[in-house]
């Protein structure tokens, strides 16, 4: 492109961005012309955009019906739990929701990822680290009337009165990721952050639902596969979400020299 440019144009080059729907970084260049404008904003990569969302290094296969539902639903709900079965899919359906709704959440879209958790005294924490909110002196205590959960309590207040001061006015999407361990304690997080911030958004995926009003919930089917006893054409069977998945990553650990 460069060798081919017409008189007075020239490029910029922007440098590597995530863009949406796809896995690898991707160089990016910006025509210019004498004739043109060239103050654009800024490039609407992830990259630019508010977020701590993961680079996913494989390809995100199928699913387009699931996605448009669970973004019809998050629309209208303030919480929506995807629910399923172990590896069905829910954190990466999540994550690409979560991707494809970037530009719509003015302060951001955060995952905050619980596997690894198995004590519910840090889940608030967590979802503080995330969202970069700094907590001061802090102890174990139950400030959300109930057990299960802490806040945190510090010379100026619990941590979560601090997760509702910074969230209170934002445009926010929350992805708690993997609560089931951790259902109570997410659950009445969910709910305090919920009553006090109203334009936030919290998207979760769970084995089960969190089970507080105003849930709505999303079962995650598992991907499409062919009678067992009824195996098409390959041309046909390739079209089978669960078979383009095991297809892209079985060439994704073959060597490239035997390709």
């Amino acid at each position: 492109m460069r060798d081919a440019l017409p008189t007075a144009a020239t490029s910029r080059d922007l440098g590597e961005h995530r863009l949406r729907d796809l896995a690898r970084l991707e160089h990016v260049f910006q025509l210019l012309h004498s004739e043109r404008l060239e103050n654009f904003p800024p490039l609407k990569s992830l990259d630019n955009l508010p977020n701590n969302l993961p680079r996913q290094l494989t390809s995100f296969i199928g699913r387009e019906h699931e996605i448009t539902e669970v973004k019809n639903l998050l629309a209208t709900a303030y919480l929506l739990t995807l629910t399923g079965v172990g590896g069905c899919g829910k954190t990466r359906l999540a994550l690409q929701v979560a991707v494809d709704l970037v530009e719509v959440f003015a302060d951001g879209v955060w995952l905050i990822e619980l596997a690894n958790l198995s004590d519910p005294y840090l889940v608030p924490p967590a979802i503080a680290t995330a969202l970069g909110v700094r907590e001061e002196i802090a102890s174990r205590g139950v400030g959300m009337g109930g057990p299960g959960i802490a806040t945190g309590q510090s010379a100026d207040g619990s941590l979560l009165n601090r997760l509702i001061d910074f969230l209170q006015s934002k445009q926010a999407l929350l992805l708690l990721d993997n609560c089931e361990h951790l259902l109570s304690a997410c659950a009445q997080l969910a709910e305090a952050l919920l009553r006090a911030c109203p334009k936030l958004r919290i998207l979760a995926t769970s084995r089960e639902a969190l089970g507080i009003a105003g849930e709505r919930t999303y079962r995650v089917p598992s991907l499409s596969l062919p009678e067992p006893l009824h195996i098409p054409s390959l041309e046909i069977l390739t079209q089978y979400e669960a078979v383009r998945l095991f297809i892209e990553r079985v060439l994704f650990r073959v060597p490239s020299r035997f390709m």
